[in-house]
C-alpha cells in the first residue's frame, strides 16, 4: 500500500513544470529538482541515504540543468538489471545497469551544452533502475553534448563525495586526480607541516 501510495504520488508529479538547477549535488529523493512518471518509481531507504528505484518499462526521471556536464551516480546489479535511454535534450545513448557484482554509487558522465539543458532517463526494458543521486559540473568554456545521436562519455570520479567541495549546495571546488582518502591525508600533513614552520618561527624568534 506504502509503495502504491508513493507510485500515485510521483505519477501525479510527473505533470510539474521541471525545475532549472545550476551547478551542485542533487539527491534523487528530491522532488524540487527532479520530475519522475510512471508507476514503477517508489523510494528505497538504504542506510542514511534514500535512492529511487524503477521497476517498469517507460518510468522516466528528468530535470534541467545548466552545466558543462552531467555525472550520473546510479546501482549495478548482476540479475535483472534495466538498460535506460540517457537523453540530454534530443541526444541519447543507451546505458546499461548490468554487472557482473552488485555495485552502489557507479558513475557515468556526459558531456552538455553549457546551456540550459534536459536530462530525461528512461527504463526500457522494466529492469531494476536504482537512480542514487547527480553532479551538474560548473560551466567553464564551452561545450557540447555530442553528435549525431550518441551523447559523448567522459571520465567520472567513482565516488563522487570525496571530490567536491560544496558551499549552499553549489560546486565550490573538485579535484579528479586524487582519491578522497589522499585528499584527507594531504590535508592533515598540511596541517601538521604548517604548525611545525609556525613553531620554528616561533622558536627562531624567540633565540633571536
Amino acid at each position: 500500500m506504502r509503495r502504491l501510495l508513493i507510485a500515485l504520488l510521483i505519477f501525479t508529479i510527473a505533470n510539474i513544470t521541471l525545475a532549472q538547477v545550476d551547478s551542485g549535488l542533487y539527491q534523487a529523493e528530491d522532488y524540487s529538482v527532479f520530475t519522475y512518471s510512471g508507476t514503477g518509481w517508489f523510494q528505497l531507504v538504504d542506510g542514511d541515504y534514500v535512492r529511487m528505484r524503477s521497476t517498469d518499462s517507460g518510468d522516466s526521471v528528468s530535470f534541467q540543468f545548466t552545466g558543462s556536464s552531467i555525472i550520473i551516480y546510479r546501482r549495478l546489479r548482476p540479475s535483472g538489471a534495466s538498460v535506460v535511454d540517457v537523453c540530454i535534450d534530443s541526444v541519447c545513448t543507451s546505458v546499461s545497469n548490468y554487472a557482473a557484482t552488485a555495485r552502489d554509487d557507479v558513475p557515468i558522465a556526459f558531456v552538455s551544452t553549457g546551456n540550459v539543458a534536459t536530462l530525461t532517463m528512461t527504463n526500457t526494458n522494466g529492469g531494476v533502475f536504482t537512480f542514487n543521486y547527480v553532479i551538474v559540473m560548473p560551466v567553464e568554456g564551452t561545450s557540447s553534448s555530442g553528435s549525431g545521436s550518441e551523447l559523448q562519455t567522459i571520465y567520472a570520479p567513482e565516488p563522487s563525495m570525496y571530490y567536491l567541495s560544496l558551499e549552499s549546495g553549489r560546486i565550490v571546488g573538485i579535484d579528479f586526480s586524487i582519491s578522497g582518502g589522499d585528499i584527507v591525508i594531504g590535508v592533515f600533513l598540511a596541517f601538521l607541516s604548517t604548525i611545525a614552520l609556525a613553531n620554528f618561527v616561533l622558536d627562531r624568534w624567540h633565540h633571536g
